[in-house]
């Protein structure tokens, strides 16, 4: 019998809605005193005051110590207070809710009583030895989360009331690697009947991912029914869970998403915020927020230019998300004021703008397909190694990068998403989507032959959904090309002729590093050749006396590169390279502009919903509905030349006289809010023109029709 609890409506969950987090990081394991001056009502006094609607605490770290008397982990041996009590009662006498940091595998006691729980990352030990370690990752899929993960959330609950767990590491796990531990080894046996794969090309390597993730699922179920029945309607926030990493629907019970997503020390939070906002902002009933850190990493106590925060910020506000602002808290327990004056800035940014922000959802005019099925055919072992993007996210990456830059209104969504939001869009980019579907393929034939734009690359459809490789493209007659098969070429050539006259594309051999297609066309016309390497070099240089580089191209074109196919009403474009992974990976402006120009062929600029001119790439823009009311968000970004590390945010110098034409039935009012300030706009054949500009982060334009 299933006993797990049936959700409320969306809106009826006290955590719909709710945007503006505090999360306080306190991994302090490695220090002998921790919370000796901690002032409870203080600290809550400052948090409330800075405008947050929730607070994320510790309660049990990254060390496997807990901050609190527990007596199911092990409280930190130099805790001076119950910090975890202490601050969930001064946060709930001011009204916000409280969630527990909980690193949920982190162990310092039963790892030595059953080693065999412990995560094995290595194939060729059975049972990882235990002594001499003071804290050991346990297995998920172990005994361990139901005689200590959950009765100590359940202990925490009991004692202190707080409305949900923030948990860490309960994602990672499966995303980051292999566990060899005896659990995992006898239940995908026993599951699937295989062993446990070693590299991604093992014969059980997608059914690996298949099974990792069913029974993810099933730990994430089944933890959320134990603490919901002794607390109904508390959050599970899983972090990394349900984010573009994982791109998964999440199920009804999980009512909000984030992830603390790569730092400055290793990233670009500008770029990673708006990714994540693309993609979040296609899921239905969830509310969700992306987190930043006040410094350039965590555990560290820099505070970077306010104008990085408000930028960050700013992309998630402009695609209706929220905002997961972190502080790295202090081990005598005091926060900093100049801290939380920043935060209550940001925050009463994002207050001015909720009218407007609040409830919408983005103009669905060029979808990109992420399909989770095609990261775990690249990467089925792990998918996502470490915080950067890991080769399997490359192809959706660049599409990203791409029509961003172009400012085109793009939304990023998930192979459940794709049959619904494919009946408002005008055009859908597949980035080398390798399995598709019956029901996605499906519905793309049936989108396309409506009068749908299609722009496919490289190995789009060409798997089946158990990963094994087609005789042909599962969208061969919408293709108008067939499958002759993959090449063995790490860099391959677009030959560009004079004649296709592309702005900003010389004619000649362009370079193009990604995996790569051979094809015949089956009624496509071709538009450019492919052009293998010279002398057939399989990968990248060094060869023998080569130095480092790439191969040159051939001097004689192999079949087509870039073909073009009416198919019923709609036009496609298919591409026999990955040019958006190379866009990734290369960063070349060139490509961003070629693959503009084939989505043209399939969407002409003049019949997209919002037409952008004059502005610069680092202005992005997002263009949001809500009844009769679209929103048009100019966001604004600008960072340092440097030789090392990601550029600081800083100098937001604003830009005006940026053109904006949007496809509208009717005339419209525009202004700029917050302050209903009126534009001047001009309505011609069935579009909405106006002069818009950005001063600062962002700047916000209501149509009212």
């Amino acid at each position: 019998m299933n006993t797990t609890p049936v959700p409320a409506p969306f809106g009826s969950h006290w955590a719909d809605g709710l945007t503006r987090h505090c999360h306080i990081d306190s991994h302090f394991g490695s220090f002998r005193h921790v919370y000796r001056q901690f002032d409870a009502d203080a600290v809550a006094d400052r948090i409330a005051a800075a405008g947050f609607q929730t607070a994320t605490f510790f309660a049990k770290c990254w060390a496997g110590y807990s901050y609190y008397p527990t007596e199911i982990g092990t409280p930190h041996p130099g805790l001076a207070c119950d910090f975890t009590g202490g601050l969930a009662g001064a946060l709930q006498e001011r009204g916000l809710r409280r969630l527990v940091y909980f690193n949920l595998g982190q162990e310092r006691r039963l790892h030595r009583q059953h080693p065999e729980w412990i995560v094995n990352r290595d194939s060729s030990v059975a049972v990882p030895d235990a002594e001499g370690l003071d804290v050991a990752s346990m297995c998920q899929r172990s005994p361990y989360l139901d005689e200590s993960g959950i009765p100590q959330m359940l202990e925490i609950i009991e004692r202190y009331d707080v409305d949900g767990f923030f948990i860490d590491i309960f994602m990672h796990q499966t995303l980051a690697g292999i566990c060899y531990c005896p659990c995992c080894a006898a239940g995908f046996r026993q599951d699937t009947g295989l062993e446990l794969p070693r590299q991604d090309s093992d014969a059980s390597a997608f059914a690996y991912r298949r099974w990792a993730n069913a029974t993810l699922a099933a730990i994430v179920e089944r933890t959320h029914r134990a603490l919901a029945a002794r607390k109904p309607g508390v959050l599970l926030l899983i972090n990394w869970g349900y984010m573009a990493r994982f791109p998964v629907t999440p199920p009804a019970y999980i009512r909000q998403l984030t992830w603390d997503t790569p730092v400055p020390k290793v990233g670009n939070f500008a770029w990673n915020f708006s990714f994540e906002s693309r993609y979040l902002a296609s899921l239905q009933d969830v509310t969700w927020s992306v987190m930043n850190t006040r410094g350039n990493t965590w555990m560290e106590y820099s505070l970077r230019d306010p104008e990085a925060l408000l930028q960050e910020c700013a992309t998630t506000v402009a695609a209706g998300g929220g905002t997961y602002l972190a502080d790295v808290g202090h081990p005598s327990g005091q926060l900093d004021p100049v801290v939380y004056d920043l935060f209550a800035r940001v925050n009463r940014r994002s207050v001015e703008l909720e009218p407007w922000t609040r409830k919408v959802e983005p103009v669905h005019d060029v979808l990109v397909l992420h399909s989770a099925d095609s990261v775990w055919s690249k990467t089925p072992c792990q998918p996502c190694p470490g915080w950067t993007p890991a080769p399997g996210y490359y192809s959706v990456c660049g599409a990203h990068k791409a029509l961003t830059e172009a400012h085109v209104q793009t939304v990023i969504c998930n192979s459940d998403r794709l049959p619904d939001l494919l009946g408002e869009a005008r055009a859908l980019v597949l980035p080398d989507q390798r399995i598709l579907s019956d029901v996605e393929a499906d519905a793309i034939r049936r989108f396309v032959a409506d009068g749908g734009g299609l722009l496919a690359f490289a190995g789009s459809g060409i798997r089946d959904t158990d990963n094994n490789l087609l005789d042909d493209f599962s969208l061969a007659d919408v293709f108008g090309v067939r499958c002759v098969g993959t090449t063995p070429y790490a860099t391959t050539y677009l030959r560009i002729p004079a004649a296709a006259a592309i702005a900003g594309v010389p004619a000649m051999d362009v370079q193009v590093v990604g995996p790569s297609v051979r094809v015949a066309t089956s009624g496509a016309q071709v538009l450019y050749e492919f052009v293998p390497p010279y002398e057939d070099l399989p990968g990248v240089a060094p060869y023998d006396d080569m130095p480092a580089g790439t191969p040159p191209p051939a001097l004689q074109a192999d079949g087509p590169g870039v073909t073009v196919h009416r198919y019923g009403k709609g036009t496609v474009v298919y591409c026999a390279v990955d040019l958006c992974a190379a866009l990734f990976t290369e960063a070349n402006p060139m490509l961003r502009r070629l693959i503009i120009s084939l989505l043209d062929r399939v969407h002409p600029v003049q019949q997209r919903s919002i037409i952008v001119d004059n502005a610069p790439i680092n202005v992005e823009v997002f263009y949001n509905r809500r009844g009769k009311e679209q929103f048009v968000h100019l966001v604004n970004y600008a960072g340092d030349k440097r030789e090392r590390g990601t550029p600081q945010t800083q100098d937001l110098r604003p830009h005006g006289d940026i053109g904006i034409s949007l496809a509208l039935g009717a005339p419209a009012k525009v202004s700029e809010v917050p302050g209903d300030t009126p534009v001047a706009a001009e309505y011609v054949d069935g579009r909405l023109h106006f002069r818009a500009g950005v001063t600062g982060a962002h700047t916000v334009y209501r149509v009212e029709s």
